[in-house]
Parts: structure tokens; sequence; C-alpha cells
């Protein structure tokens, strides 16, 4: 808190979680591949079937992310009542991830059967408060049985206003 500025409260780092339903894992893939498909299966597992022809099988994909890219990686084909588990050395296909707001990074994405967990973090957030407020949580903590005064927090900070 210094004379004459606002006061800035700064979390650092913060780390979010979203979840998604799985149902919008279909969207997202056609907007991305528009001749894709895509759902989660009931063992939680993400599929890609042709959107022209999702009869004829479906394609199980691993998911995971690689910095600012998301990586499908290969695992399953199945055709009817057939299924071949693909050789590791298939490559994954890569999906760029658009620059985040506020220099949120994508961590992590969990598929499960009814919701695809979506992991990030924020490495610095900012926002003012106003000058009342920041009374208000002094003398909430206060209330600790304590006494915290402005002048008390800045040598216990070692600044000076």
């Amino acid at each position: 808190i210094r004379p004459g500025s606002s006061p800035t409260l700064v979390v650092a780092p913060v780390d979010l979680t979203l979840d998604v339903p799985a149902g919008i894992l279909g969207e997202l893939v056609g907007r991305v591949a528009p001749r894709w498909m895509g759902d989660i299966g009931p063992d939680g597992v993400a599929r890609l079937s042709l959107a022209s022809r999702p009869q004829t099988g479906h394609l199980d994909v691993g998911v995971q992310v690689d910095g600012s890219t998301v990586l499908l990686k290969p695992l399953r084909l199945a055709t009817g009542r057939k299924s071949w588990t693909l050789p590791g050395v298939i490559p994954a296909y890569r999906i760029a991830l658009p620059e985040m707001p506020g220099g949120l990074g994508v961590t992590g994405i969990d598929v499960g059967p009814e919701v695809i967990q979506v992991s990030g973090r924020i490495p610095e957030w900012r926002f003012d408060v106003s000058r009342a407020r920041v009374e208000d949580m002094l003398n909430q903590l206060g209330a600790t049985g304590r006494s915290i005064t402005v002048e008390r927090f800045q040598r216990w900070s070692g600044r000076s206003s």
C-alpha cells in the first residue's frame, strides 16, 4: 500500500480446474476437424468417427497437453465387432491451443465418462482493491485477538510508505 496509488491484490500462481460436460466434445471436434465427430464412451475414452459415416466404426484416442498443444494419440481402431490395438509408433494429431487471456496456460486434460476436466495455471492474477476493503480485511484479521495497524503491517513487511 503506497500513498497516492490504489491498493492492488496479487495472487500467484493461480491453479484452475474447469469441468466441461462431455457432450461438448462433439462440437469442439467439429470446429477443429469438420470431417470428424467426437464423443466419450461409457468407459471414459474419447472416440473419433467419420462425420459422414459414424456407423462404420471409431478410433479411440488418448488426450494430453504438451505446452500449448493438445495431442490426440490414436490407441485403438474399432469397426463393427472387431477392434485392433494400434502400434505406438503412430504419431499423435496435434491441435494448437489459442492464446489464452491473462497468461492462462492449459496444464492438463482428463477425460471421464461424463466430464472433461481441463486444468490450467495463471502465473499472476492482479486486481485493484478499494482502501475501504483493505481496512475491512485488516479489521477482520484484528478480530482474531491481535491488533493490526497499517504501520505495524508495514514494519513487518519491511516496507515504508
